[in-house]
């Protein structure tokens, strides 16, 4: 079995949308599941692989907007597609402005997610 490198990082409290995601993303890359702002930290700390954070907004212990300036202190290559159900447009450019690389306004369709990955990866 190949190793797989690429390994993306879900941060989302939703079990549900959690599991899919994992599902679908799991076959390409090595996929980590979490769901406060607090595991994420401990983890990103300790971790090398994360290459993609699937960043929810809306956690138990904070805002994922809050917390992108820290993801990309602690790795600054990292890319964030920050995942929410409110459409705010300042808290859209609030994410952009704080480092995420997409915005997703949930409900989204998980082709999408599917879909940007490679092009982050690639950039």
């Amino acid at each position: 079995m190949e190793i797989q490198q690429k390994t993306i990082l879900i941060v989302d409290d939703d079990p549900d949308l959690c599991l899919i995601l994992k599902v679908c993303l799991q076959r390409e890359y090595a996929v980590q599941v979490l769901h406060t702002l607090g595991e994420a930290n401990t983890w990103l700390t300790q971790q090398q692989a994360a290459v993609v954070v699937l960043l929810d907004n809306t956690l138990p212990d904070g805002y994922g907007v809050n917390f992108l300036e820290e993801i990309l202190k602690l790795k600054s290559g990292i890319k964030v597609i920050l995942m929410t159900a409110d459409i705010n447009p300042d808290l859209r450019q609030k994410a952009l402005d704080n480092g995420a690389r997409y915005f997703l306004p949930k409900p989204f369709n998980v082709a999408e997610i599917q879909r940007l990955i490679p092009l982050l990866l690639a950039s």
